[in-house]
């Protein structure tokens, strides 16, 4: 269902992406969705980890020269304008992993020309998941306000997997 769900947001977000674009991936589950990005598209990736045994994961496995992996949080490119710029497509697939108000305050300051994926689901029997939602128009209402591109819900057997992407 990981693969499935991150080949999901790869065949949408291609629909957004220019040349021009750096893909920034926050939180890319060992390099996998920078890998498969990487595979479809030229654009430079660059793939922000805060676990330091994904890092080194990412390391070992990458065969791409596009993607480059940064040992930080990944919402620090929200903190400057150099960083946070209107060439920026920003994916974050794990919003369930990230507390509401600190996901919501990262995105309040996302440069407003810049595009954004982000997925959650409503899995939230699991201990690690802090931040679920019981409907996609639920997740859309816990973000700041944004131009919708996209949004929609893959359905599970046990969960419901959302995305949406927005300026």
């Amino acid at each position: 269902k990981q693969i499935e769900c991150k080949q999901w947001a790869v065949d949408e977000i291609q629909k957004y992406v220019l040349h021009c674009n750096i893909i920034v991936v926050i939180g890319g589950w060992y390099g996998l969705m920078s890998h498969m990005l990487a595979e479809c598209m030229p654009n430079l990736i660059v793939d922000y980890e805060i676990d330091s045994m994904c890092v080194e994961l990412h390391d070992k496995l990458k065969v791409h020269e596009n993607i480059s992996i940064l040992h930080e949080d990944g919402f620090s490119i929200f903190d400057s304008v150099e960083h946070n710029g209107v060439h920026k497509v920003i994916i974050c697939t794990a919003c369930e992993h990230i507390a509401e108000e600190d996901l919501y305050g990262a995105l309040a300051m996302k440069n407003p020309k810049s595009t954004i994926l982000l997925q959650s689901n409503n899995m939230s029997h699991i201990d690690s998941h802090i931040n679920c939602h019981e409907s996609l128009d639920h997740f859309i209402e816990s973000l700041p306000k944004m131009n919708i591109l996209y949004k929609g819900t893959k359905k599970f057997d046990d969960y419901e997997r959302y995305m949406i992407i927005a300026q």
